[in-house]
C-alpha cells in the first residue's frame, strides 16, 4: 500500500488534510490524524472551558477496555449530547459509565443522518470564550473521535519546557468507524487496486466576539 497525506495551509486560515492510499491487493484502510488544538490565550491552561459542537445524533459506547461497541446509541439525554455548544468540564464532571471507562472523553460520534457521506460537510465547531477562537471540522468521513488527553501527568514536555498536563488538549480525529476490522458490523473500509482510498478534512480557524452564534 502507498498512502500520501497532503497538508494545505492557505490565507483565510484553512488547514486542509487529504488523504490518498492505493493498494495492490485488498487492504483494510482508516486514516486520521492525532493533533492536539487548544484555543486558549495560554496553552498550560486545559481545556475544559472550551464550547463543543457535534453535528451527531448517535456515538459508539466502549467497553471497560476502551474498545467501541457495534451498537451506536443516540446521544439523547445523556452527557454525549453535544447537538447545542457544551463546555467540556460540564460533561465530564458528570457521573456516567462511559466517562469512568475513558477517564473523560475518548467516542466516536456518527455524522448526522442529515449529513449525506462521503460529502465534505461541517462536523463539529470547537470555541474558547477567553481567546474568542473558534475551529470549525469539516469532513467526507463518516464521524470522528472527539479525545481530550485523559492520561497524560506532565511527564511529556513539550515546546518551550511546557509540561503536558492532563486535558491541556484536545483531539478531533476525523475517520471511519474505529475498531475496524475486528467489527465486523462497522461499515466495510476495504479498498483494492481498482479503488484507491480518498479523505479529506478541513480544520478553518476564525474569531468571534463571545455570546455570538
Amino acid at each position: 500500500m502507498k498512502t500520501t497525506v497532503t497538508y494545505t495551509l492557505d490565507a483565510q486560515q484553512t488547514l486542509r488534510v487529504d488523504y490518498f492510499a492505493t493498494t495492490d491487493q485488498p487492504t483494510v484502510v482508516n486514516l486520521t490524524q492525532h493533533s492536539y488544538f487548544n484555543l486558549q490565550p495560554q496553552t498550560q491552561n486545559d481545556v475544559l472551558s472550551h464550547q463543543l459542537k457535534i453535528n451527531s445524533e448517535k456515538y459508539l459506547p466502549i467497553d471497560q477496555q476502551g474498545f467501541p461497541k457495534s451498537q451506536a446509541v443516540s446521544v439523547d439525554n445523556s452527557p454525549f449530547d453535544f447537538t447545542e455548544f457544551r463546555t467540556i468540564n460540564s460533561v465530564i464532571s458528570q457521573s456516567h459509565r462511559q466517562l469512568t471507562f475513558a477517564k473523560g472523553i475518548d467516542h466516536y460520534w456518527i455524522r448526522s443522518s442529515n449529513l449525506p457521506f462521503p460529502k465534505l460537510e461541517e462536523l463539529a465547531q470547537l470555541k474558547d470564550k477567553t481567546s474568542g477562537r473558534k475551529l470549525t471540522v469539516s469532513s467526507t468521513s463518516r464521524g470522528l473521535q472527539i479525545y481530550i488527553e485523559n492520561y497524560l501527568n506532565d511527564s511529556v514536555i513539550g515546546r518551550d519546557k511546557q509540561k503536558y498536563k492532563i486535558h491541556q488538549g484536545i483531539c478531533l480525529e476525523t475517520g471511519e468507524f474505529a475498531n475496524l476490522p475486528a467489527d465486523q458490523s462497522f461499515p466495510n473500509t476495504v479498498i483494492s487496486a481498482d479503488r484507491p482510498f480518498k479523505s479529506t478534512t478541513i480544520f478553518q480557524f476564525s474569531t468571534e466576539k463571545y455570546g455570538e452564534k
